[in-house]
């Protein structure tokens, strides 16, 4: 490791987090900051502890959001690295793979941000994991954050090499989907991405009919989703798609009502065992029919609308 890289170590579990975090300030005799020495959610307490020209490990806590680390990193004038440490049975658990329903904790929504934000992602905990298991667990991080480097940990520190971290950070695997460039460097027949669009706005009703269905596992487990959507009873607003394992909400973007993403759906689907044709018939249904559509805007206003007021949100 360059002896001026910044590496910011993050993960859902924080004994194994910690551990690695002191295993590679040791290993490159590079100061550790440990997570009990930052303040709830502070990354001011972070950002305090990088040198220019100075390395550092950063034991960053979970409850520091993955884009401020980001953005933090952006703004030093040095190289740095985002490991997130992923424990293996932990990540079975949390998003689903056990045969369970994906955890709607707030645990497995950031373990899903911080894998999006990571330029390293380092799987521990593997041995116990049967081969297929664990192909579909590389495979499914790889889907997750496509342009992160991928490892398994073997006991040997391997430091992470620093690079710039530009504040647009274009790691995210939805976000190569809706782009078009989504190319994870490794599969698994159990592993797909899948990209969801529909012109016409949703009847909220059925979204949340189709969320349940979503959610049932039938049509596989669907561990991330985000995109842009439009809702029949807020026209000429768009909404921002949000869902990781069992953790779901739309917010408002600030948008011109021009803009063609006010017009209809534009979604991208990761997940597992995913039935591709099952879940783009279950999220065509709750678009307008023909009737409704042709209904208009007056009538639109009428329909049921279970979901929360919308909030204005980051796509980060």
């Amino acid at each position: 490791m360059h002896p001026d890289v910044a590496v910011m170590v993050l993960g859902v579990s924080d004994d194994v987090r910690a551990r690695h975090a002191t295993r590679l300030a040791a290993a490159t005799s590079t100061p550790l900051v440990p997570a009990l020495a930052i303040e709830h959610a502070a990354i001011d307490g972070i950002a305090e502890a990088l040198v220019p020209g100075g390395g550092v490990v950063v034991d960053v806590p979970t409850d520091v959001q993955p884009m401020h680390v980001v953005g933090m990193l952006a703004d030093a004038d040095q190289p740095g690295a985002i490991e997130c440490v992923v424990d293996a049975p932990t990540l079975v658990r949390l998003l689903g793979l056990d045969g369970g329903p994906p955890c709607g904790c707030g645990r497995a929504q950031r373990l899903v941000e911080q894998l999006e934000q990571a330029t390293i992602a380092t799987i521990v905990g593997w041995h116990p994991i049967d081969t297929p298991m664990l192909s579909t667990i590389m495979a499914l991080v790889a889907h997750v954050a496509p342009r992160a480097r991928l490892r398994l940990d073997r006991g040997v520190v391997d430091p992470p090499a620093g690079t710039r971290i530009r504040a647009v950070h274009d790691h995210p695997g939805w976000t190569c989907v809706l782009n078009g460039d989504h190319d994870p460097h490794m599969t698994d027949p159990r592993v797909a991405a899948m990209r969801f669009e529909h012109v016409r706005p949703l009847h909220p009703a059925r979204l949340v009919a189709a969320l349940e269905a979503l959610g049932s596992g039938r049509h596989g487990v669907v561990v991330r989703s985000a995109g842009f959507v439009a809702l029949a009873t807020r026209p000429g607003r768009t909404g921002w798609w949000d869902q990781a394992a069992g953790s779901f909400a739309v917010h408002a973007l600030e948008t011109d009502p021009d803009d063609p993403l006010a017009l209809g759906q534009d979604l991208a689907i990761i997940g597992v065992d995913l039935d591709h044709a099952g879940v783009a018939a279950i999220l065509a249904a709750a678009a307008l029919t023909d009737d409704e559509l042709a209904a208009g805007p007056h009538a639109w206003a009428r329909y049921a609308d279970p979901l929360p007021a919308w909030t204005p949100a980051s796509t980060g």
